[in-house]
């Protein structure tokens, strides 16, 4: 996968000068409490960039790169005593990079004010999966370090976004993507992630 991803830039390098480039850096963040008193709460923050080429008017080869950061604190209701300390909830902390490369269609003229986007493309996907007991040692607590899973995979992505111009080289960009591994069309909602961005025009 890697190997294609730096063929395909090399590939964007190549365009002629006059193709029209647009850079867009995006954030999210989501908070969700639950659990006895809203004592449990899962926080996840995505930072996500991609890079295009317009070699045509409305398509365009694209590169894209993101981090997402998951973290949820399960607290127990009822803490377990263990030999004179105390469990009293766990942690879990995903992280989850993803380097992808595919296409991009505009619907609208590049000097649209509202400018529609859909992008699909291959990615590969590396998480880092900790988990972490929460103990209470009577002065003092601690976080007690559980299993570390480490997976990759291939995934597909699709994207569905708005332009909104700011002026002729700046512009707002609000958008869906999701992943899924690649020909399970049904997985498609199970993984997407709402972002809002800057996307600057050269």
């Amino acid at each position: 996968m890697m190997k294609k991803f730096w063929a395909i830039s090399v590939l964007l390098g190549a365009l002629p000068a006059w193709a029209v480039m647009e850079l867009d850096l995006n954030y999210s963040w989501e908070h969700k409490s639950y659990g006895e008193d809203q004592a449990s709460k899962a926080t996840t923050q995505t930072y996500y960039a991609s890079l295009a080429y317009y070699f045509l008017s409305s398509t365009a080869l694209e590169i894209n790169g993101s981090f997402d950061y998951k973290k949820t604190t399960n607290t127990l209701p009822d803490p377990i005593n263990l030999n004179g300390a105390s469990l009293y909830g766990s942690i879990n902390r995903l992280k989850t990079y993803t380097y992808g490369a595919g296409l991009r269609q505009a619907f609208a003229s590049p000097h649209a004010r509202i400018r529609p986007l859909i992008g699909f493309g291959w990615a590969r996907q590396k998480q880092n999966d900790q988990n972490f007991y929460l103990m209470d040692l009577g002065s003092s607590t601690t976080e007690v370090a559980g299993l570390n899973y480490q997976h990759e995979q291939d995934v597909a992505y699709v994207l569905a976004a708005l332009r909104l111009a700011l002026s002729s080289r700046c512009a707002l960009k609000l958008s869906a993507v999701g992943t899924f591994k690649p020909f399970k069309w049904k997985e498609i909602t199970r993984d997407i992630r709402y972002l809002g961005g800057l996307m600057i025009v050269f």
